[in-house]
């Protein structure tokens, strides 16, 4: 005799905002040059300048426990859409036999790399965009893996590598790398507009996560920016992710401390 019982199930949603910070400890960079001749290369660089990286940062306390204070603090955000599904069975059952399954969906992100100084005495003003960083860069200088089980790991990509020995990185953390040189791109060509409208002093990112992008947006090659351009439009509709600042004023809004 076969049996036979229906069910019934209902589904709830709700976003959660994550957020990751730490300190980081960033180098500056000095130019010397090594000849009395200058030469510059296709780029316009001086070829006989070599550019060096050193780190200054203050110590505070007694020696010998002196703490190191960071020169920089990073921040990775993400919001997460949790799904919840229960599923009651209609035969009868007490409520013991509700099977509940819950999946959390990324929807959107951000990384951040900002100085730590409160700039005393100093008429500042910056956008929070300008200090957007790529996710991979934030995790190559901080030696971290942000949020893996929603981006994606590099063992994970490595052991799928066919043994090839390449240091590959998921699909959607390249996605999201793409997303923030979008953003970036588009944040430079915007500062340099309303820098003509309004003369204002915008900050520049001066941590070595990621170079700087200039005014006119020439940072990325175009070689990188046909590769963005590929990446959003071939994983736009399985990948449904979208960077923070994506038309959001807030991030492109002048704020002055």
């Amino acid at each position: 005799m076969n049996s036979s019982s229906s069910s019934s199930s209902s589904a709830t949603r709700s976003s959660e905002t994550w957020v990751i910070t730490g300190p980081l400890w960033l180098p500056t960079t000095t130019t010397a040059t090594t000849s009395a001749i200058t030469t510059t290369n296709s780029s316009g660089r001086d070829s006989n300048s070599t550019t060096t990286f050193r780190y200054s940062y203050v110590g505070i306390g007694k020696p010998p426990s002196l703490v190191a204070v960071p020169t920089h603090f990073y921040k990775v955000l993400v919001v997460v859409e949790q799904q919840h599904h229960d599923t009651t069975p209609n035969d009868g059952q007490s409520s013991s036999g509700q099977q509940s399954n819950s999946e959390i969906v990324l929807k959107k992100f951000a990384a951040f790399v900002l100085p730590n100084s409160n700039y005393d005495g100093e008429n500042h003003s910056f956008r929070l965009v300008d200090f957007t960083v790529r996710l991979t860069d934030l995790e190559a200088v901080t030696g971290l893996e942000f949020f893996p089980a929603l981006f994606g790991a590099h063992a994970e990509e490595n052991a799928n590598a066919n043994n090839n020995g390449t240091n590959e990185i998921s699909l959607r953390k390249e996605v999201a790398d793409a997303l923030t040189d979008d953003v970036r791109i588009h944040a430079a060509t915007k500062n340099n507009s309303r820098r003509r409208v309004e003369g204002a002093d915008y900050a520049k990112n001066d941590a070595l996560v990621v170079p700087s992008i200039s005014n006119n947006g020439e940072l990325l090659s175009k070689g990188r920016q046909r590769k963005i351009k590929q990446l959003l439009r071939e994983n736009n509709n399985h990948i449904a992710l979208e960077h923070l600042c994506k038309k959001n004023e807030m991030c492109f809004k002048l704020l002055n401390i």
